[in-house]
């Protein structure tokens, strides 16, 4: 599978959930993943999708031209299919992008939870210099994103940045926050 999506099970109930085709032509098996939840104290649902969008590498190095932009709205668009009116929505995931996909999110109503709290994100990508095999070449991106509609409050937010043995647990470093639902 490219995604998971963990819930507690004895705070939350699945209602029901999905993976939508969202045009990930460079990895087939990759989809907007969904599921709706329920608090088990209340009625109302939100939300929760993730999606990794396409790494950017090979031809789009020479020409300039992602293929994130399309991905993007293909993920609006299923959003728009999936998320009731006035219900609390969640996008998560690896845009492999630091501007398109956030900024045509933004434009959808959806804003990144460190934004909402008038915060900058710490880089997600990468976890060490030698990650791009380039003696020379040195940056650091925010790729890794949780990003929520107006419905959601963003309480905290922060990309722990941790070592095990001196050693990252993945070549990005992950993204947490907490939201008030209402």
């Amino acid at each position: 599978m490219q995604s998971n999506l963990w819930w507690r099970a004895d705070l939350f109930e699945e209602v029901e959930h999905g993976a939508a085709e969202v045009g990930i032509a460079a990895s087939p098996l990759r989809r907007l993943f969904w599921v709706r939840l329920r608090p088990r104290d209340r009625e109302a649902t939100f939300v929760v999708s993730t999606v990794h969008l396409t790494d950017a590498a090979g031809e789009e190095l020479g020409t300039g031209v992602t293929p994130r932009v399309r991905e993007t709205d293909a993920v609006l668009a299923a959003l728009g299919g999936i998320v009731g009116d006035g219900e609390p929505a969640f996008v998560t995931g690896d845009l492999n992008d630091g501007l398109l996909p956030v900024a045509r999110m933004f434009a959808a109503g959806y804003r990144s939870c460190f934004g909402s709290l008038g915060q900058l994100p710490l880089p997600t990508m990468p976890t060490s210099v030698g990650r791009f095999g380039a003696p020379g070449f040195a940056a650091a991106f925010v790729y890794d994103w949780i990003l929520a509609n107006r419905h959601a409050r963003a309480l905290s937010a922060s990309s722990p940045h941790v070592y095990v043995d001196e050693r990252a647990p993945s070549d990005h470093w992950p993204v947490h926050a907490v939201y008030e639902l209402p």
